[in-house]
């Protein structure tokens, strides 16, 4: 499908993990896409298979016939592409409204928002939706395990996209059905005020039609101050009392203590029994029991959004279990990475204070010797603001290394370093928490401190995860 006149997009900054979804979906649909990026990863690689025109490095002329160049918030004006595009008069889209675009392809949009959680929820609704076999669109903040890929293009009329939230960019996608995972405290470089936060989300879902629903989860605290302002038909899903859809009876799975710990992280299951307390989602009462290839509160507060959300779209309970049982796990969520002389090593894309809790509960489910932490900062506005927070949560790690922050889309702060997360510890009598400024320094000054049995769980949203392979190989002694 290919419409209107325009052929061809260039993408700055495709090789970005939303950036990359939306430049796939536009191959699909036909158009000529060519985009360019600082490095060519195994997504670029991917999509050149797809036949994707990549160019490493920014230059003006990497734009070449575009009619439409796209950016991230990443992407700064000062971008020789952009500068290019301005001077030619060739329009520049943010990568928000391009997403925008493609969700009105669609008559039925499922849109998930929320501080954390979102790229592990819309995974699972996109496992639901394949079960169903309904050909749906879906856009995901990561790269799915059963498809190697974060986006596909289906040909029916559903389509599933992640939000994101950082600079009110969300609030251009009208979905059908929104959902908000939780509310809590983060990007205030852009918001100012958690109030101001709060109202976006619920202008998000203030946006849904009267035929669709939000789709809230009201353990969150946050969320339950800002329910009454909800104009929309709103259902809630949670473990606490008062949820539409709620889940009881928590239980590990498959946790056999003879196999290895890689093993049984990637094999364990949580199930939980779900009870509908809403007529308006169609059934009533018990429903039955949903088992989640995942671990935590967390990962069971995303299945119950995600059942909470097939059931808004008419799916029977029996589809919604077999699409979950079928989530095999995202990229870089707490993805077990590899084993050697009985020490695990994982990785996730936790980044704030509450991300790193709910990861260090999930793990310690498992029982494992020690929990040691390889943290990489994401941001120097988050670790202005958080890190005091930083360091309570990485004090309650058995041993944590530190590292430099990952800058992104920001420029240096004035006296924001790691150094602020280390010392804070130290202060409070965290003597285990130190400060590794190089990451590729981290696996000598780690490995010697390492125990049988110790789970290595390496945090961050930016580049720390390139350390895992290094690390794995000197634990091998390679």
């Amino acid at each position: 499908m290919l419409i209107g006149t325009t052929k061809q997009i260039h993408f700055v900054g495709v090789g970005g993990i939303g950036m990359s979804g939306l430049a796939e979906i536009l191959m699909n649909l036909g158009y000529s896409v060519t985009g360019s990026d600082l490095i060519t990863s195994s997504i670029v690689k991917r999509l050149e298979g797809f036949g994707l025109g990549f160019h490493e490095g920014h230059a003006g002329e990497n734009i070449g016939d575009a009619a439409i160049v796209v950016v991230s918030a990443a992407v700064g004006d000062d971008n020789a592409e952009v500068r290019a595009a301005r001077e030619r008069g060739i329009p520049i889209l943010h990568r928000s409204e391009v997403l925008a675009d493609i969700l009105r392809m669609k008559p039925n949009a499922v849109v998930v928002g929320g501080s954390h959680g979102k790229t592990t929820t819309t995974s699972m609704i996109s496992a639901i939706l394949d079960e169903a076999d309904i050909g749906a669109t879906s856009i995901v903040g990561g790269i799915l395990h059963r498809s190697g890929t974060n986006a596909r293009w289906g040909a029916g009329e559903y389509i599933v996209a992640e939000a994101d939230e950082h600079d009110g960019s969300f609030l251009r996608l009208h979905p059908t059905i929104g959902v908000v995972t939780n509310i809590d405290t983060e990007h205030l470089e852009y918001y100012g005020t958690l109030d101001n936060l709060k109202r976006a989300f619920v202008d998000f879902c203030n946006g849904v039609p009267f035929y669709g629903y939000s789709v809230l989860c009201s353990d969150s605290e946050n969320v339950r101050r800002v329910l009454n302002s909800i104009e929309s038909v709103a259902i809630t899903y949670g473990l606490e009392e008062g949820a539409s859809l709620r889940g009881m009876n928590m239980r590990l799975g498959h946790n056999d203590t003879s196999e290895s710990m890689a093993s049984r992280i990637r094999s364990v299951t949580t199930s939980i029994d779900v009870v509908c307390e809403d007529e308006r989602l169609g059934v009533e009462g018990l429903l039955g029991t949903l088992e989640v290839r995942s671990l935590g509160e967390n990962n069971v507060r995303n299945a119950l959004a995600a059942c909470t959300v097939g059931l808004c779209l008419g799916l029977s309970f029996d589809v919604i279990c077999e699409g979950l049982r079928h989530f095999d796990g995202v990229e870089r969520r707490l993805e077990v990475r590899g084993e050697s002389k009985e020490i695990t090593v994982a990785e996730d894309y936790a980044h704030h204070p509450t991300e790193i809790q709910s990861t260090l509960e999930a793990i310690r489910w498992m029982e494992p010797n020690r929990v040691v932490c390889v943290f990489q900062p994401h941001l120097y506005s988050r670790t202005k603001f958080f890190y005091a927070e930083f360091s309570d949560i990485l004090s309650e790690f058995d041993l944590a290394i530190v590292t430099d922050i990952y800058p992104s889309r920001e420029e240096a702060l004035p006296g924001v370093d790691s150094g602020l997360i280390v010392d804070h510890a130290r202060a409070s009598g965290a003597d285990h928490v130190s400060l590794v400024s190089d990451m590729n320094g981290v696996a000598n000054a780690l490995i010697p401190q390492l125990e049988a049995g110790d789970v290595v769980l390496v945090l961050g949203a930016g580049d720390v995860n390139r350390i895992v392979p290094s690390l794995l190989d000197e634990l091998a002694g390679v």
